[in-house]
């Protein structure tokens, strides 16, 4: 491992003492491996020709609905309905 490699690794490694999720993929590449799906690692050992992430998390917020209200003088209005929460859905 040269340090350009050590330094690109240590927030995974950081992140794995940390007890978070790291995941790995071996990119089609000449040593005949094709494995382009990230995968988790319960212990990763850091290949060189592989590639290294932290697992994403999905994300949450709060988004208010817009609701089309229409008045005494049959005119449409918008106005802020109940906040809705979205969870990002992340494919793996």
């Amino acid at each position: 491992m040269n340090r350009e490699r050590a330094r690109e690794l240590l927030p995974i490694i950081q992140a794995f003492a940390e007890g978070k999720t790291i995941q790995a993929r071996i990119p089609e590449n000449d040593h005949g491996f094709d494995v382009t799906e990230w995968t988790d690692c319960t212990a990763p050992d850091f290949i060189e020709i592989a590639e290294y992430r932290i697992k994403p998390s999905p994300r949450e917020w709060l988004v208010k609905e817009l609701v089309a209200v229409q008045g005494d003088d049959k005119r449409l209005s918008i106005a802020f309905g109940n906040p809705i929460k979205v969870r990002e859905v992340l494919d793996d």
